[in-house]
């Protein structure tokens, strides 16, 4: 909470960008939206080393305990996705129409940051542009790591999106 009120409403990105070959945004998302609305807490929780709890809440948040970045001990928190463009934290990119735009929650109800991820198709696949958006005065370890844990789970879970539409 300290990081919040040093910061000014000022944020620090953490974005990583990667390319897919094969699949759609839009399939993409639908799909692993239907693995957080069907719990599949194996893919979700396994997809990276720093997480402890993804899970869905019953008002719609998603709850989640995890380590940002490889920084410090894991903490909780909620993810809101609202989906309102007054929340992005980033420069919506044309080319990357299919988004998905939240607010990072502590348990006390208090914004500490965004996400904003980006998604648009390709030749060949499509591009995502993932981003979390946290206070400007959080440790500059922990902004950098988390890129890293992006990259991670979502890699993991486009592999098993396109292991899927082999099958």
């Amino acid at each position: 909470a300290d990081w919040v009120a040093r910061s000014g409403g000022r944020l620090a990105p953490s974005i990583t960008c990667f390319d897919v070959h094969g699949g759609t945004a839009a399939e993409f998302l639908h799909w692993i939206h239907d693995r957080f609305a069907n719990r599949d807490y194996a893919l979700l929780n396994g997809a990276c080393p720093e997480h402890f709890a993804l899970q869905p809440s019953p008002e719609g948040w998603m709850d989640v305990t995890e380590t940002i970045g490889g920084w410090g001990l894991p903490i909780r928190f909620h993810v809101v996705v609202t989906g309102a463009e007054a929340d992005a934290a980033d420069v919506a990119d044309p080319a990357l129409p299919h988004r998905l735009i939240g607010r990072i929650r502590g348990l006390d109800g208090a914004d500490y940051g965004r996400v904003m991820h980006q998604f648009g198709d390709t030749v060949d696949g499509f591009r995502a542009r993932l981003g979390v958006f946290w206070p400007a005065a959080a440790p500059a370890d922990l902004v950098a790591g988390h890129q890293w844990h992006l990259a991670c789970e979502f890699n993991l879970w486009v592999k098993a999106y396109l292991d899927a539409k082999q099958q």
